[in-house]
């Protein structure tokens, strides 16, 4: 973590609670939304879709600069839209070498986006950058929804931390300013059940100096459960950070060899009976999926 100036004392400064809470009472931040990032998004929204999911179909993303000017991020996506999160499976063009998901594409399909939603951007921002973590400027996309019945062009400030910064995916802040477009009823239901994201789990080489980071990021303290493990109890879902060691004790599927920071599982709740538990992987060795019931 080249560059970072906060993950070396941190946690010296900010104590690890063990709480029994369900949600951190200063919690402002949420999981906005998780993404898959690939090269080929047809092949990708085929295996969700056959998964049960009901997805969306695939838009192109634009940025708007400073003037107001539209440009091309070189981009599609489509989403899995849930009660309060959504899931973005999203297709990079290969050529495009300067993306901001460029640095983690390299090691093919995966889980690569980790979106955190914050009505107060501007302050996040300024408390991030006060702590070290070098966030990019807020920037402002669009994408167009022609789904539902609400039609129209979806609006989002956003910043990411620095790729040196997150090997284990792009991990940033959004305020997303037209919810009305994004969820929609008619999008919300899913043939397998799914309701919304329950966690997201990341393991992590380090995981203490991962954990600061988080800290930094949110705001906020999380608690320690259980041995090389801590949970931000945030609003709606959890983020564990979690040693590679102890991921792989706790789920030996969802590791590679040799372990890496990674977006390493996402579980989704459902309406599905216990005995209709299912696991699936993203793509070729990628993170592990978990639905299971609410």
């Amino acid at each position: 973590m080249t560059g970072v100036r906060t993950t070396g004392g941190i946690l010296r400064r900010m104590a690890l609670q063990r709480s029994t809470a369900r949600v951190n009472d200063d919690a402002r931040s949420s999981i906005d939304h998780v993404g898959i990032a690939t090269f080929d998004l047809d092949a990708l929204r085929a295996l969700w879709c056959a998964a049960g999911f009901t997805v969306t179909t695939p838009k192109s993303l634009r940025a708007l600069d400073a003037s107001g000017a539209s440009q091309s991020l070189r981009q599609r996506s489509c989403h899995a839209v849930f009660g309060h999160t959504y899931l973005e499976l999203t297709e990079v063009e290969r050529d495009a070498l300067d993306h901001h998901l460029a640095p983690w594409l390299h090691t093919g399909a995966g889980l690569h986006i980790l979106a955190f939603g914050d009505a107060q951007l501007e302050h996040r921002h300024a408390a991030v950058a006060l702590a070290g973590l070098m966030p990019s400027a807020i920037a402002h996309a669009t994408r167009f929804v022609n789904y539902g019945t609400r039609h129209g062009d979806a609006q989002f400030d956003w910043f990411m931390l620095p790729p040196v910064a997150t090997p284990e995916g792009l991990v940033c802040m959004v305020r997303n300013t037209t919810r009305e477009l994004v969820f929609q009823p008619e999008v919300q239901h899913h043939g397998n059940g799914a309701l919304d994201i329950r966690e997201v789990i990341v393991s992590a080489v380090d995981w203490q100096r991962t954990c600061a980071r988080y800290t930094a990021l949110l705001g906020l303290s999380p608690v320690v459960p259980r041995g090389e493990e801590a949970q931000f109890r945030l609003p709606g879902a959890i983020l564990t950070v979690m040693s590679t060691s102890a991921l792989r004790a706790r789920y030996p599927l969802a590791i590679g060899d040799p372990p890496c920071d990674a977006l390493a599982v996402l579980r989704i709740a459902t309406s599905a009976r216990a005995r209709d538990l299912r696991l699936m992987r993203f793509a070729g060795s990628g993170p592990l999926l978990i639905l299971e019931p609410a």
